[in-house]
């Protein structure tokens, strides 16, 4: 195990927030350890105040393993904390015998300092995972592009040492899930059941001789619940937590944990983990436009960060022209970036909700499409005819279901920028594009002329 990992397991172990992770492991990573607090903070984009507090706090919560932490001086603190957990690393006394044993397939994830704006959705994962009596099943539940997956991968690398069972990541869009859950448990476990029996037996085999300890399986991007999880899930036990993602809301019988985009101080922070930060500071005025542009989608803004990172004397003013003139076919955001996991530009990753919509759905949204950037006020009980209410219902109910549009309150919507940005870009290419703007402006009139 490699010195950061063993760091990381070390934070989630003492159940350490991620501000106070990212301190702690940029603290006590090797390459800085001659550097001083202030340049540290400083690599962290934070003030060299906020950095002191935070590692005021990972010591307090160390001095409950390592008492010798709460008799010392502040300026041998560090070392101190530094002596005992390499003691640990290399298998002293202190160590724990099932730290290299748990046994997992997360995927790679980007570093804890670069993982911005999501610490209040971390906490409250926790919370709901560990709250329910049963079969823990917690939905992130979000539109393509809002960081979805790359919560759940936080999390589950964070919380490593709270499943001493194992992690079990699964991929709902891969191969049969209960021929991965079994793959998994013949990899980690040996646990071979015969190949004569019946699917649900050999999963059955699994579960009664899993390893001992909390067990937490995640299924990722999940589109079709009863196809590619219920039929899979483990039997109810206070040790299986189950953790989906997906674009899809569900109803109140699975708890939710709802992901929307970033505020904007945490998108600009993210900006400045991906782009010098010298260079933003120059612009820092339009450096705000491009993310409020951008609506301050996670992935659209690793996007243009990264394209940006790659193009140094590129201006920001010039981009948000070329953003603003091309929109979602610009280079900066339509192509994904190899060094990125996710596979999608921010077009391909709406365009897999769009396909999911039914015609009605699909013409509704474009509809919407020419609405301003505000409140949409869609009263359908106004609709005379029933049929056509009806339709209409679904159809709403179809676009927030998939996160296309979202309830700000009773009959009232609105649409994200980039998702407007969408589907106008789908209306531009429907044969129907001139019926729709017709019917569109007279809406616009009747309402006109009721007032």
């Amino acid at each position: 195990m490699q010195w950061a990992d063993f760091l990381a397991q070390e934070a989630a172990t003492h159940s350490l927030s991620p501000e106070q992770t990212a301190a702690f492991v940029e603290r006590l990573k090797t390459e800085n350890s001659g550097k001083s607090e202030a340049k540290v903070a400083s690599e962290l984009n934070i003030g060299a105040a906020a950095f002191k507090k935070r590692m005021t706090e990972v010591y307090d919560k160390f001095a409950q393993s390592y008492p010798e932490l709460a008799n010392s001086e502040r300026r041998g603190k560090l070392e101190k904390l530094r002596a005992c957990l390499t003691r640990k690393y290399n298998g002293g006394q202190d160590a724990h015998p099932t730290i290299k044993e748990i046994h997992q397939n997360i995927p790679p994830a980007v570093p804890f300092e670069k993982f911005v704006g999501r610490e209040a959705e971390l906490q409250n994962l926790h919370q709901q995972l560990q709250t329910f009596q049963e079969v823990a099943i917690v939905a992130v539940a979000g539109m393509g592009g809002v960081g979805k997956t790359e919560l759940a991968t936080q999390y589950a690398k964070q919380h490593l040492q709270n499943y001493q069972g194992g992690v079990c990541w699964l991929s709902a869009q891969g191969i049969d899930v209960g021929i991965q859950i079994l793959r998994f448990a013949e990899l980690k476990f040996k646990l071979i059941a015969p190949d004569n029996w019946e699917l649900a037996d050999r999963l059955k085999y699994c579960w009664q001789n899993w390893q001992q300890g909390e067990v937490l399986l995640v299924f990722d991007d999940v589109t079709d619940y009863k196809k590619q999880v219920q039929r899979y899930l483990p039997p109810e036990s206070l040790r299986f937590k189950i953790l989906l993602t997906t674009r899809q809301g569900f109803d109140r019988t699975l708890s939710q944990l709802p992901l929307g985009v970033l505020k904007p101080l945490a998108a600009m922070k993210l900006l400045k983990s991906l782009v010098d930060r010298e260079r933003l500071q120059q612009e820092a005025w339009v450096a705000r436009r491009i993310c409020k542009f951008l609506g301050y989608l996670p992935l659209a803004l690793e996007l243009v960060g990264r394209y940006l990172d790659k193009m140094p004397d590129l201006s920001l003013e010039t981009l948000l022209k070329r953003l603003e003139k091309k929109r979602l076919e610009h280079e900066a955001v339509a192509k994904a970036n190899p060094l990125m996991r996710y596979e999608y530009g921010v077009a391909e990753a709406f365009a897999l909700s769009w396909e999911q919509l039914d015609e009605n759905a699909q013409e509704l949204g474009c509809w919407l499409s020419l609405f301003a950037l505000a409140d949409i006020p869609l009263f359908v009980e106004r609709i005379e005819d029933d049929d056509e209410q009806e339709l209409c219902e679904k159809a709403i109910a179809e676009l927030c279901k998939l996160h296309l549009l979202k309830s700000q309150a009773k009959g009232i919507y609105r649409l994200y920028p980039l998702i407007r940005q969408f589907l106008q870009m789908k209306l531009d290419e429907s044969s129907e594009v001139d019926e729709v703007k017709t019917a569109f402006a007279a809406t616009m009139l009747q309402q006109f002329r009721g007032k």
